[in-house]
């Protein structure tokens, strides 16, 4: 592949029919838990609807027996973004802001992805690469900056009720985050907005 002639654009509109079927099959998982919370919700009703509960542990259950699948569909997105940035950026700096993040002897390797806008007081293609490598490697132990980028975006929820502990990898049961930071993070819930984010890291 020709570095100089293949742009961003032409690479978003290479991988738009494999990334629009992800996020389908992204949707049709979601929209399952969705059509649990329409069908009843425990919180909201405070008398016990039978018929309606059990139709709502139903949905629930298909939802959660795909729990694994929704992780694998936003870990190949993350790729698709991860690759954006492997074959694209030119950066070489690692802003001083997030250089305790990453250590001396990584800086080099890792300042190729601190671009893009700040969230949490992380660039965006940082983001990027630790949700990528910890839905590759979820079950080992993962690299400092992975852990450091992690550590700064669970920080960053700490007040938030619903997503507090979304991001803390010291949890006892190891799982793969890749929807958290797909759906949560960088809230890139659809190929319009997955575009949008990837065209921002080189603007």
């Amino acid at each position: 592949m020709n570095k100089k002639k293949y742009s961003i654009d032409q690479y978003l509109s290479d991988s738009e029919f494999a990334v629009r079927h992800l996020y389908n099959g992204l949707d049709s998982i979601i929209n399952i838990s969705k059509d649990a919370e329409n069908t009843y919700s425990p919180i909201k009703n405070i008398e016990i609807n039978k018929e309606k509960l059990n139709r709502y542990l139903s949905k629930m259950n298909e939802y959660i027996d795909l729990i694994i699948s929704k992780q694998i569909l936003c870990g190949a997105i993350l790729h698709v973004a991860n690759q954006a940035i492997e074959i694209f950026s030119r950066n070489k700096v690692v802003p001083i802001e997030i250089d305790e993040l990453i250590s001396d002897a990584n800086k080099n390797k890792i300042a190729k992805y601190c671009i893009g806008p700040e969230l949490y007081g992380i660039p965006t293609g940082l983001i990027i690469m630790a949700g990528r490598d910890q839905s590759t490697h979820w079950y080992k132990t993962l690299r400092d900056v992975i852990e450091n980028v992690f550590s700064k975006i669970s920080t960053a929820f700490y007040n938030d009720v619903f997503n507090d502990l979304e991001f803390e990898l010291d949890c006892p049961c190891k799982a793969n985050y890749s929807d958290r930071i797909l759906l949560i993070a960088l809230k890139w819930n659809n190929f319009e907005l997955f575009k949008k984010g990837i065209k921002s890291l080189f603007s």
